[in-house]
């Protein structure tokens, strides 16, 4: 993952909405 990326501070909140991101869907 890319260090001070969007998908980074959803995937510190632990929410599924990091998935999501990373996905793309």
């Amino acid at each position: 993952m890319q260090g001070g990326s969007p998908l980074t501070l959803e995937c510190s909140a632990g929410s599924t909405t990091c998935r999501m991101l990373i996905r793309g869907t």
